[in-house]
């Protein structure tokens, strides 16, 4: 039986840990990179890429502002699946006519913490059940993210690649959809509060509703040392907490402990993919979502007042 075979574009940090997932997992890996030396195959430019080359999956690392120009190159090689790293794009904006109904059904947005068990039994957890309020929190340190690069000139640095917290984090508003349903208005405040060596925005905290919760607060930050990253979902007569870096589930009287690293939901994420399954992945139009809700925050902030979704 063949290999699968998978073009990974971008190797960075992200996208050599797709890489060496791929490569655990059984594929071959075929890399678009500027870097050198790279333990792959690997070219300089696309167009530099072998004749009738088509990938059984590709996966797009670069940074979110080339998301949409790269997703129209892929999409031309015919992929089983195309696997775009969050966000699915800068704004929603940059997506136009030229993606086919059946190239938006084989595009996914991978916001891996879906895979992560908690989250599964959370949202197993939440079923049929009246959410009142959500809380999502995450921080993390900006420069310990990347041990071998500088944070003052990776993209995160900078707004105009793309870079900014809400972009970098914006696993919480995917999952804030995934358990409340999608977001209804919002009001938010954004901005660079630190002495970081950055022009993108460091902390941001959104106040929503979303079609199935009244409440939701979200607040995501490049600040936290030690990291923080959690959810609380309050219910009638009680709530349930995850937290997302130790691993404990705590829901009434009970603590459920799961044995991950940091490298589990990506796994599950890169054998879902690798075998063609789209479930729990996020799917396109569920991609394109967050980015209009990123899209919103930003307005919401930028003209200080509540921004109700379109048709609403």
């Amino acid at each position: 039986m063949n290999k699968p075979s998978v073009l990974i574009w971008g190797c960075g940090s992200i996208g050599m840990r797709h890489a060496s997932l791929a490569l655990e997992l059984g594929a071959s890996v075929f890399c678009i990179s500027s870097r050198n030396g790279l333990p792959f195959p690997s070219v300089k430019d696309f167009r530099e890429l072998p004749a009738n080359f088509s990938p059984d999956v590709a996966i797009i690392a670069t940074p979110t502002a080339l998301h949409a120009a790269h997703v129209r190159v892929v999409s031309s090689l015919a992929p089983r699946l195309t696997l775009v790293e969050k966000p699915l794009v800068k704004t929603a904006t940059e997506i136009g006519p030229w993606l086919t109904d059946a190239q938006r059904r084989c595009t996914l947005v991978a916001y891996n913490l879906r895979f992560h068990p908690g989250v599964q039994d959370l949202q197993t957890l939440l079923k049929d059940k009246k959410l009142l309020a959500l809380q999502l929190h995450v921080g993390q340190y900006l420069p310990s993210w990347r041990p071998n690069q500088d944070y003052r000139q990776c993209y995160s640095a900078f707004r105009g690649r793309g870079g900014g917290v809400l972009r970098d984090l914006s696993h919480e508003l995917d999952l804030a959809c995934l358990f409340a349903g999608p977001w209804r208005r919002v009001a938010a405040l954004v901005g660079k509060l630190s002495s970081l060596d950055i022009e993108s925005d460091d902390t941001v905290t959104i106040l929503a509703e979303h079609e199935g919760c009244p409440q939701v607060s979200i607040h995501l930050d490049y600040l936290q040392s030690p990291a923080r990253r959690e959810i609380v979902a309050i219910l009638e007569g009680g709530g349930i907490y995850l937290n997302l870096l130790d691993g404990t589930l705590h829901h009434g009287e009970k603590v459920k402990i799961y044995r991950v690293d940091g490298n589990t939901s990506y796994r599950l994420q890169m054998q879902a993919v690798l075998a063609g399954k789209t479930e729990p992945c996020c799917t396109f139009s569920q991609g394109l979502d967050v980015v209009s809700y990123v899209d919103a925050v930003e307005r919401a902030a930028a003209q200080q007042e509540w921004i109700w979704r379109a048709n609403q």
